[in-house]
């Protein structure tokens, strides 16, 4: 913690908004680890790879999205191009993290304040 507060030290937000902002890209970093973490032990538990279970279990997911108790994730899941890779969801929630505080920061240069 001390370490990310070192480098959002100067970047003019208030110390409320780094303290915030620095907790929240830590939830971030933790959130992708638990992930990465529960998909590892699942490997070493069973033996095979997520899209192997994934694989394995394509009938009963189509049999579930089919049955129109979840059109929302119906939708989504449908459509090609899907990437479900934990390391590119982490990029994006980081990504997008970073994104918003560097809108934060640039107000707060402007003279606006968060």
């Amino acid at each position: 913690m001390d370490r990310l507060l070192h480098a959002m030290d100067g970047i003019g937000l208030a110390p409320n908004t780094v303290l915030h902002a620095a907790v929240s890209l830590m939830n971030v970093v933790r959130g992708a680890a638990v992930s990465l973490e529960a998909e590892r032990q699942a490997r070493t538990e069973t033996g095979i790879t997520e899209e192997e279970w994934l694989r394995s279990r394509e009938a009963e997911l189509g049999e579930l999205l089919a049955s129109g108790a979840y059109p929302a994730l119906a939708r989504v899941v449908g459509q090609p191009g899907l990437d479900m890779d934990l390391d590119s969801i982490f990029e994006f929630g980081l990504r997008s993290q970073l994104d918003g505080l560097a809108v934060r920061v640039a107000r707060a240069r402007d003279g606006r304040r968060d």
